[in-house]
Order: structure tokens, then sequence, then C-alpha cells
């Protein structure tokens, strides 16, 4: 009788263990961490845009930063760099510089590394003004 109620209670816990993992992993974290087109910094602003989102998982995707000054102006000759990690994992990071495409205009590749909700931080280094820092979120799919 001991050894029954036993049997039942473990196999209850473990089916809540199994289904609070399950809502974990499975979650998106789509309103704890949404995807932010245009964000304010002190200069002016800074336009996120990843071509033919979402983004795709394993494979190389352009990730475009314009920044335009208070006057919509572009900013040109900033040293802008990403780092790609994925949101709730211990998953391999990618880094990567983006460059100049036209005045303004910075483009690179990442790559996520599997699908899921991902964080993009942008480090704008520019000689007239202090390092920015910026955060974003994307979701990445297999194609």
């Amino acid at each position: 009788m001991l050894r029954t109620r036993f049997f039942v209670a473990s196999s209850i816990m473990l089916t809540i263990g199994a289904a609070l993992i399950f809502l974990l992993v499975k979650s998106d974290h789509s309103t704890a961490y949404p995807f932010m087109p245009e964000q304010a910094i002190p200069q002016g602003e800074a336009i996120w845009e990843i071509d033919n989102s979402p983004a795709k998982a394993l494979e190389l995707n352009t990730f475009r930063i314009s920044l335009r000054d208070l006057a919509g102006e572009p900013i040109t000759d900033a040293s802008l760099r990403m780092q790609l990690d994925m949101i709730g994992m211990v998953c391999g990071d990618y880094s990567f510089a983006l460059t100049e495409s036209s005045p303004g205009v910075y483009e690179g590749e990442g790559m996520p590394l599997m699908a899921g909700r991902w964080k993009a931080d942008l480090t704008i280094a520019h000689p007239a003004f202090e390092t920015i820092e910026l955060s974003n979120a994307f979701k990445a799919v297999y194609d």
C-alpha cells in the first residue's frame, strides 16, 4: 500500500515537473521582450531592420541599423557591433560588426543558432559622442 502511494505521488510530481518545463521552453517571452523597430538615442534615433523577418535559424540574416540625428540627418562614421543571445537559454552567442553601406545605414550578417526568441545587443561607438548600448528582441524560425 505504501509502495503504491509512493509510486502515484512520484508519477504526479514527474508529470507536473515535465509540464512546467514544457511551458517554460514553449514560452516565447513575446510580451517581456517586444521587437522595437525604432529606438531613441541621445543624438536622435536608431531604426532596426532584419531582412526577411522573422530571422531564419542556422542561416545568415542581414541586420540593418539606420542612425539619424535629431534633425533627421544620417549619423555617419560610427562603429557598430552586435551580439545575438538566445533569450532564456545557455546557447552559443553570435557576434559581428556592421559596416556603413550608405550614409547612416549600417549592415551586418548574423546567425541565430536555433529557432526561438533572441536578443540583439548593439554597441554604437562614434568619436563625437559616448558609446551607446541598445538591445532589441527578435524571433528566429526554421525555414
